[in-house]
């Protein structure tokens, strides 16, 4: 029994302290499906089936991140790497750019496997050739894309 009850108020802390990190965000912080200030690309990002499709038929890597407009990590690399003008460049001359948001798309979401947010995948067609958690700076997102073939 002690052990289902530290169990117990375990989850309690957790649950308690994902509540209060999200009340410190309030909904003009969120923003719309890119969450606040997201770089123009991701409004503008393709369906993830429509671009694995692309990827098969112009031998582009598909560049995914998976998000969430409440993830505060998910807003800092959306305001960092994912927002300078020369990734985006990058990123639309050398791969096909995908935004999923894991609470619109929980199907993409399952579909990636996705763990936590934000993660960045690199596809080669269907196959998941690249996976990395985290915020990522400019030159790590480049790299990956690279050794991608993009």
């Amino acid at each position: 029994m002690g052990n289902s009850v530290t169990n117990f108020a375990l989850a309690l802390v957790v649950a308690g302290g994902s509540f209060l990190g999200l009340k410190a965000y309030n909904a003009s912080d969120r923003g719309g499906s890119g969450g606040g200030n997201a770089p123009a690309w991701i409004s503008h990002a393709e369906d993830l089936g429509t671009a694995i499709e692309r990827s098969k038929a112009e031998g582009k890597p598909v560049f995914v991140v998976t998000s969430a407009s409440w993830c505060p990590p998910c807003r800092q690399y959306k305001k960092g790497a994912l927002s300078d003008p020369s990734v985006t460049a990058f990123l639309q001359e050398n791969a096909i750019p995908v935004y999923v948001d894991v609470d619109q798309h929980p199907d993409h979401a399952q579909a990636l496997k996705v763990r936590s947010i934000p993660t960045t995948f690199v596809l080669n067609g269907d196959e998941v050739v690249e996976r990395r958690g985290g915020v990522l700076g400019s030159g790590e997102i480049r790299s990956i894309v690279l050794a991608a073939g993009g």
